[in-house]
Order: C-alpha cells, then sequence, then structure tokens
C-alpha cells in the first residue's frame, strides 16, 4: 500500500479552529479580510482602533510642528540676537583695576567704573543740538552702562560676547595706581588712552577730566557743543577744528558745520567758509545750511544769505538734513527770514506765531514777540506791532543778530513806518551805544545794520549834510549800505548818484525785491513816472507778496492820470498790508479823481481808524473839511 490510497485524506476544518489568532482586533481584521462581517463588538473594536491611529498620526505631526516652530523661535532669537548685536552703539565701561587701599575705602573698580558712567551720561544729557542723534558715528546716546565681568555662560554672556564681537560698542577700561604720594587715573578708549595724576582727595576732579578726555575722543561734535553750552569757546572751537580734519566725511562735515556756529561771533568770513566747507564734503548736511545764511546776511551779502537761507529750507522741510526734530522746526525760522527778507511780512509773522514759537534753543523764545512785531510794523499795522505782549527793547534784541542776520528793531520800524524821523534817529542812537559791548559783531551790526538806517533817516529828517556823508563812510559790498546810499543821494536832488548806488544795489542781489522798489521812488519822486512803473512792475516780480511796489505804482499811474489802473493796484496792495492807512487814503484819493465820492468816503473813514503819520492825518482832515 503507497501513501496515496492508504494516508490522512483532506477535511474542511472546523469552526472552532479556523481563526489563526487569539487577538481580538487581529481576529476582526481577519474576518474582514475573508469577506466574513465581524460582529457588532469587532466592529466597534476596529473603529476605536482607527480613531487611535488618527490620534497617534496627529500627535506625531503636532509633535512635529512644535519642535519646528521651537526650532524657528529659536532660530529667529538668535537672528534677534545677532541683529542687535550688530547695531550696538553703546557705551561699556569696564570694571576699574585698584589698589587694595582704594577698594577698603569703598572706590573700588566696579565703583569707579560706575562713578565714571556718572559724569559721561551727565554730559551727555546736557548737551542740546539740532542735530539728529542717529547720525552721530558714535550714537550711543542713552546707553552707557558698566560691565561686570562673570564666569561660566549664560544667555547674557553669549549675548554681551556677540555685542562686542559684531557690534560697534566704545569700550572703555582704565585703572588707578599709585605714584609717590599721588594717585594716577588712566582711561583708554578706541580713541587713546589719557592719564591723569592729582592727590586722592581729587578723585572727583581726575573723573571729570577723565570724562571729558573720552567724550572728546567719541563724540568730538557733541563735546564741542557742550563746551559751548558751558562757555568754553576756544575749547569748543579747537576740538571742532579738529574733527573736522580727522574721522569720517559725515563727521567732518558736521564738525566744520560747529566750527561755522562758532565762528558766527568772532569772524563772518570764517564762518561762511566754514559752513561752505561742511556743504562740499556733504551737501545734504543741514546745520551748515543753518550756519551760512546768517553771517552771510550780516556782511551784507543778502542775495547770498536769502539764496541759501531758502535751499537750507526746503532740505529741511523735506526731512532731510540730518536734524533732528527741534532742528527741523528751528528751520521755519530760516523760512520766515527769507519772508522777511523778500517782504512777505504776513506769512513771516504767521510762522514765527507758528512753529518757530516752539523753538527754546538758544533763548529764541525770547525774540518770538520782538520778530512778530517787527513783521507787523515793517507791514505798516504799528497797532497791532505795538500789542505784542513780551518784546524785548530794540537794544536788547540787537544781541539776537546772530540769530536772526538782521537788527530786529521793531520800535525803529514803527516809527519809520508813520514818518516819525526823530523818534525814529533817538531809538537808533540807543541801539548804536550798546554796539560797542559786544566785541567782534558790534562793529558789524553797527555798520551793516545800523548805520544805513541812520542814514536814511538823518536824509528824511532834513539833516542831508550828515546824511550825505555818513552814507559815505558804508561798505561798498553790502545790499542795505548801497541801498542807503541811492535813498540819500536821491533826497539830496542827486539824480545821478541815486541811480548809480541803486543800479549796484541791484547788481548785487538781483532776485531781491527792495532795491528795485525803492529806486522807483526815488524815480517817482523826480518826476519819471514811467521809470519809476517799469522798476515798481520789477519789484513786483522779486517781490509778489510785498505791498510796497503795488502801492506805489498806483501812485505813479495816479500822477499818470490812469486813476482806473491805479484801482487794481492798490486793491492788490491792500490784499498784502490790509491795515496800511496811508494806502486806503491814496485809493480813496483815486476814486475821488474818478468821481466815485461814495467808495472813496469808504476808504477815507478806513484810514481815520487806521496807523497814519502826521502828514497823512493833515491830509484826511483837509479832505474831510473840503467835503464839508
Amino acid at each position: 500500500m503507497n501513501d496515496s490510497t492508504h494516508g490522512d485524506s483532506p477535511r474542511e476544518p472546523s469552526p472552532a479552529s479556523s481563526y489563526t489568532s487569539p487577538e481580538p482586533l487581529e481576529l476582526a481584521m481577519e474576518a474582514l479580510a475573508t469577506g466574513t462581517a465581524p460582529d457588532e463588538t469587532a466592529r466597534t473594536l476596529l473603529q476605536r482602533q482607527t480613531r487611535l491611529v488618527e490620534m497617534q498620526i496627529q500627535q506625531i505631526h503636532l509633535r512635529r510642528w512644535l519642535v519646528g516652530c521651537l526650532m524657528f523661535a529659536m532660530t529667529l532669537g538668535f537672528g534677534a540676537l545677532l541683529w542687535n548685536a550688530s547695531r550696538d552703539h553703546s557705551v561699556v565701561i569696564e570694571s576699574f583695576s585698584t589698589p587694595p587701599d582704594l577698594e577698603t575705602q569703598g572706590l573700588g573698580g566696579e565703583t569707579l567704573a560706575g562713578l565714571l558712567l556718572d559724569r559721561l551720561s551727565a554730559m551727555d544729557t546736557q548737551t542740546d543740538s539740532l542735530r539728529a542723534r542717529d547720525t552721530l558715528s558714535n550714537a550711543w546716546s542713552g546707553d552707557i552702562k558698566v560691565e561686570i565681568p562673570n564666569t561660566g555662560v549664560s544667555l547674557g554672556q553669549v549675548d554681551r560676547s556677540l555685542r562686542h564681537w559684531l557690534g560697534h560698542q566704545t569700550r572703555i577700561e582704565g585703572g588707578v595706581y599709585h605714584r609717590g604720594g599721588q594717585i594716577v587715573l588712566t582711561a583708554r578708549s578706541d580713541g587713546g588712552a589719557h592719564s591723569f595724576t592729582g592727590v586722592p582727595a581729587e578723585m572727583d576732579k581726575l573723573l571729570q577730566q577723565a570724562a571729558e578726555a573720552l567724550f572728546a575722543d567719541t563724540q568730538p561734535y557733541l563735546f564741542s557743543k557742550y563746551l559751548e553750552q558751558h562757555g568754553r569757546m576756544d575749547e569748543a572751537l579747537a576740538v571742532a577744528r579738529k574733527g573736522a580734519v580727522a574721522g569720517s566725511d559725515e563727521e567732518r562735515a558736521w564738525c566744520y558745520a560747529q566750527v561755522s556756529n562758532l565762528l558766527g561771533y568772532q569772524d563772518l568770513p570764517g564762518a561762511v567758509a566754514a559752513a561752505r566747507s561742511a556743504l562740499e564734503i556733504d551737501p545734504q548736511n543741514g546745520l551748515a545750511y543753518l550756519n551760512l545764511s546768517t553771517p552771510e546776511t550780516l556782511l551784507g551779502h543778502d542775495e547770498d544769505g536769502v539764496r541759501d537761507g531758502r535751499d537750507g529750507a526746503v532740505l529741511l522741510k523735506s526731512g532731510r538734513g540730518g536734524l533732528s526734530a527741534l532742528g527741523v522746526v528751528f528751520g521755519t525760522v530760516n523760512e520766515a527770514i527769507v519772508d522777511d527778507f523778500t517782504g512777505d511780512f504776513i506769512d513771516a509773522a504767521a510762522l514765527y506765531r507758528g512753529p518757530a514759537s516752539k523753538v527754546t534753543y538758544q533763548g529764541y523764545d525770547r525774540l518770538i514777540p520782538a520778530l512778530v512785531s517787527y513783521e507787523l510794523a515793517r507791514n505798516h499795522d504799528v497797532s497791532a506791532s505795538r500789542a505784542v505782549a513780551g518784546q524785548l527793547s530794540d537794544p536788547e534784541l540787537v544781541g539776537f543778530a546772530s540769530l536772526t542776520g538782521d537788527a530786529i528793531v521793531p520800535a525803529y520800524e514803527r516809527s519809520a513806518t508813520l514818518a516819525d524821523w526823530p523818534t525814529a534817529l533817538a531809538d537808533l542812537d540807543q541801539i548804536r551805544a550798546t554796539t560797542t559791548g559786544r566785541g567782534y559783531l558790534g562793529p558789524v551790526i553797527d555798520l551793516h545794520l545800523l548805520a544805513p538806517r541812520r542814514a536814511v533817516a538823518l536824509a528824511k529828517s532834513g539833516r542831508v549834510a550828515e546824511a550825505t556823508q555818513l552814507a559815505a563812510s558804508l561798505p561798498m559790498d553790502c545790499y542795505r549800505c548801497v541801498r542807503a546810499r541811492g535813498a540819500v543821494a536821491a533826497i539830496a536832488g542827486d539824480a545821478a548818484a541815486s541811480d548809480r548806488w541803486f543800479g549796484e544795489a541791484v547788481k548785487q542781489a538781483p532776485s531781491l525785491t527792495f532795491a528795485y522798489s525803492e529806486w522807483g521812488e526815488a524815480k517817482l519822486a523826480r518826476g519819471d513816472d514811467a521809470g519809476a512803473i517799469t522798476l515798481f512792475e520789477q519789484a513786483r516780480e522779486k517781490g509778489p507778496h510785498w505791498a510796497e511796489p503795488l502801492k506805489f505804482e498806483g501812485d505813479a499811474l495816479v500822477q499818470q492820470g490812469k486813476a482806473a489802473d491805479a484801482l487794481r493796484r492798490y486793491a492788490a496792495a491792500a490784499e498784502r498790508a490790509p491795515r496800511w492807512g496811508g494806502l486806503q487814503l491814496a485809493w480813496g484819493r483815486a476814486l475821488n479823481a474818478l468821481g466815485r465820492k461814495a467808495e472813496a468816503q469808504e476808504k477815507y473813514l478806513a484810514a481815520a481808524d487806521m496807523d497814519l503819520s502826521a502828514a497823512e492825518r493833515v491830509a484826511l482832515q483837509g479832505l474831510s473839511e473840503n467835503r464839508r
């Protein structure tokens, strides 16, 4: 018998032995695989297991996401740490090395470093400047600290190391040691090393000397301002001059601007040259523009001063120029000065009442009321000029000429506007008496700003010989001076000399309005109506906001018998000088000449309510009597 006939034959497995695993989950899955529907318990088990697997997958994804976020945060944090380190411009004072006896007196290394920090911080906060702090090459303002050495590794230690490696820190170290009966304080920075010797009781003095030396090394421009504001002018100039020839171009430009500022009190041509040097290095240096236009106009170079003042104002209004918020506001002062030098007195007064009124730098707020009053007087509103509260007297105001480039003399202008020449002369004499005590600037102010006014006032007072003599002594390269020569010659009846001097004034300042209009007045007074009108038209073109040339052109047209044309000029002039009584009077006369009596009466009544000269009051009274 072989195996095919005598072995065990195959049989179907019994239900009890058909499952291959005792695990319920595997049994349920095996049932699904064979197409057998699992019972309810197995189905529930499979559903729960599916959810469990899904949850486990979600947890894996979540863990991966959290790890990714953590890594991103760590990378971001480390990046921020690197970025902050690279932007660090702080001053770090390391603990000083000191002998044991000083340690026992409480003057250990950390204490001395802290005392030096206090002095540097005080000097920094006490220094005012129109320069924006973020333009400083070592802009550590407000960020001075003592570094205490430690051991071990910490996040703080890593941060310090990165700042030291990547940043632009100014690191200061030093020490104290004995030399005989004295002590020597040493201080070192990137700018150099300094040693100061004294007795132990002079430690405060030595620390102050060290702080000043370190401030000079790290911030020459600011240190010069610090010295200036503490009355140490010669030292301030020396520091600024040193900074102007060393360091980066940007820092040299700022130091040149500071040289210009300081020379503005002792060498005006030098101040102009220094400001121009600053602008050659950095044409966007706003402070150089501020410091350039003022000495130019003090020297009588009004064309240059107005051009540079206008360019500086445009630069600062654009947000460029490197000045602080205060410096930008101060730029509005220059804008107002330009308005004054171009006949736009209304806008100048508005600027002084507005943004410029917030300027306290160098006591400018004390000057503001007088500036407003001055502009009002120049615009023929004498009553409003008198009413401005808080004005300093004209003699007091002369000391501010270095800020404005002109003598601000509202009392004189009020008298001149009303043709009260004796009072105007008396005021000028009081002002001139104060210039003798003003050092270098006193004679400059007198010669370029006051004497020309006095020459004209003398001539209009009938003292023509004195006026002619004074005018002849005035410098030839001074715009106001040659205008005064022309005006005095016209009053003296010397038409040829008048034309020559006014022609010279126009040549010196072709873009400015005053010489054209004053020359036109001289021609009008001698009967040259056509020549006067031509000059008044040029004056209007140069100074479109100034009322004078419009009013006087109206007068010339009336003399030509063109009263109807004159009305348009008078109306335009009134828009610019609405409180000019003499203008209202002339306007009424023109209306009367045209037979418009009622309208003329309105102008006469308006004039009666405004400021008038004595002669104008008499004329108005005569017109009133004629009407009766």
